[in-house]
């Protein structure tokens, strides 16, 4: 947290304010996309941190897979797919974010981190 990174419960709000962040800037469509889906999904569900939100997002998947008859293959596909794309997009928001972040804590040296 000394670093800028934010905490598990400010997670969300933090996506926020970087996807607003990144409105003026040139070819980031498809970020500002990812991260408007995931934090959409994460109010959607309540879910706090990305973990949370895949948890929830593969118990959902599990829930409407369930009644599906076994041999219907493609709409099992179909579900599998929206699934990992919902998770990708939340991986790529997470990644994006503390790359981005990654800037300001090395302009503070890391002071409390002991590099070898």
């Amino acid at each position: 947290m000394s670093y800028g990174y934010p905490l598990a419960k400010n997670f969300r709000a933090a996506l926020k304010v970087y996807g607003e962040s990144l409105t003026p800037k040139p070819n980031c469509e498809r970020l500002r996309r990812c991260i408007t889906n995931t934090v959409s999904l994460m109010e959607e569900h309540q879910a706090p941190t990305v973990d949370r939100l895949v948890l929830q997002i593969e118990e959902e998947l599990d829930g409407r897979k369930r009644p599906l008859a076994m041999w219907d293959a493609a709409k099992h596909s179909q579900l599998e797919k929206s699934a990992n794309d919902q998770i990708l997009d939340a991986k790529t928001v997470t990644v994006a974010l503390f790359l981005d972040l990654e800037i300001n804590a090395r302009a503070t040296r890391l002071h409390g981190i002991e590099i070898s």
